[in-house]
């Protein structure tokens, strides 16, 4: 069978950022106005964590292609070894992004790598964690992880005996995700209630409104449970 790898065109980065890593100076240049604004940001900020590399790598990924000069600052920020990148922007102007900290270099590598969802799937808060992040690069990512999600919880209801306990599966699936995003903050904790909750949707629409609303109601992404945090 299969694994279910998250296999994008985008993640080809992964190939073009090692083929380029052999030949860049450590320099690139971004021509594209509001890719550009998110880099001088950066830059002004001196920092490139988490919060700010996901909001870079949103930026790159909106129109779900990744052209050579985003391939190019990949490349060397992870080839960058602590030191500022000199990136050239559209209006002229030099700036100095900075490298990125751990938990950034790992986003960037998370996003160019061909992933496994198998091993990110209820497994610890790192893993869940991992798929949130990929669904919130862009359009395509999202798809694909909402619809492995779709999969994971329609099997456990397929799967289980039709008696007193029926829904007890996925109610325990459910609630062990969301147990596994408490580390997270409140806008990545929204998404994946958001993934949890309209997956439900869909598997209660294939069911003919086979499975109770209460069993997911909770993980609407503006009510109660998740914009608290509990």
């Amino acid at each position: 069978m299969t694994k279910p790898f998250l296999a994008i065109g985008l993640l080809m980065l992964a190939w073009c950022a090692s083929a380029q890593a052999a030949e860049t100076d450590s320099k690139a240049e971004i021509q594209d106005a509001a890719l550009a604004a998110v880099v001088a940001e950066s830059a002004a900020a001196g920092v490139l964590d988490q919060a700010r590399t996901r909001k870079l790598l949103r930026a790159m990924f909106s129109d779900d292609k990744v052209d050579s000069q985003e391939q190019g600052l990949i490349a060397a920020l992870m080839q960058a070894g602590g030191k500022p990148v000199p990136v050239s922007l559209a209006s002229g102007q030099l700036v100095q992004m900075p490298a990125p900290d751990p938990k950034g270099r790992a986003l960037l590598e998370l996003a160019v790598s061909p992933v496994d969802m198998e091993t990110l799937w209820l497994t610890d808060e790192a893993g869940m964690a991992k798929l949130i992040e990929l669904a919130g690069l862009n359009t395509t990512y999202y798809r694909q992880v909402y619809d492995f999600v779709v999969g994971k919880l329609y099997k456990i209801y397929r799967n289980t005996p039709d008696d007193a306990n029926r829904y007890e599966p996925l109610r325990g699936a459910l609630s062990k995700a969301w147990e596994l995003t408490k580390g997270l903050d409140l806008s990545q904790r929204r998404l994946g209630a958001k993934l949890l909750h309209y997956a439900m949707k869909d598997i209660n629409r294939k069911t003919n409104n086979g499975i109770p609303d209460y069993l997911y109601d909770w993980l609407k992404p503006n009510g109660p449970v998740v914009t608290k945090g509990t």
